[in-house]
């Protein structure tokens, strides 16, 4: 019934089920009847039914119910005296064995293992912390040697410009002119060419 029910090739508590059916707090009894009127599926419950002989009215749910005597003996157990314990067929668990040697060499395993759990994290915070510097550095590095190109164009194009000759323009456009090229010589410390 449990493979059926829960799709399970076998039940793995065979030998405790063996030892607890047959006692007497599993045993089954049916107290309500499955099959006659009083049955689950019929939720009407218990029908009045007049007898012929007295002309009082039984419920068909009394009928149903089985008679149990309270002064019977027990039917698993009839030779036991009633004033002694009862004594229970359960396994019990095996108690677990004190021994300070195997308790202590547990807490060292674990506290070792922890001790080296605790070493790995500090090496791995101490290798990011190593790559974030190594990074910084290297996008440091990239941005001085970005603005070290840009200020070689620059100086290539400031030179371009000082180098041309600038004798065939008009007075207001020459006057533009040389003031620009001074400024470019100002800035790099350049002579200013003849003009």
């Amino acid at each position: 019934m449990y493979c059926s029910t829960y799709h399970k090739r076998t039940f793995p508590h065979v030998a405790a089920w063996q030892v607890a059916r047959h006692h007497p707090k599993w045993v089954p009894v049916e107290l309500v009847d499955t099959h006659g009127p009083t049955a689950p599926k019929n939720r009407g419950g218990s029908k009045r039914t007049k007898t012929s002989d007295s002309g009082n009215y039984t419920t068909s749910a009394s009928d149903n119910l089985p008679q149990m005597n309270l002064n019977d003996e027990p039917l698993d157990e009839p030779d036991q005296p009633l004033d002694e314990p009862v004594e229970e067929d359960t396994p019990t668990k095996p108690r677990r064995r004190r021994g300070g040697d195997s308790s202590s060499k547990g807490k060292e395993a674990v506290a070792e293992s922890i001790f080296r759990i605790e070493e790995e994290k500090i090496t791995q915070f101490k290798k990011a912390e190593q790559r974030k510097e190594t990074m910084m550095t290297l996008k440091v590095e990239r941005e001085q040697a970005y603005k070290e190109h840009l200020k070689t164009i620059e100086r290539q194009n400031d030179l371009k410009i000082l180098c041309e000759n600038h004798a065939h323009l008009d007075e207001p456009f020459k006057s533009i002119v040389i003031e620009q090229k001074c400024a470019i010589c100002a800035k790099w410390g350049w002579e200013m060419p003849s003009v």
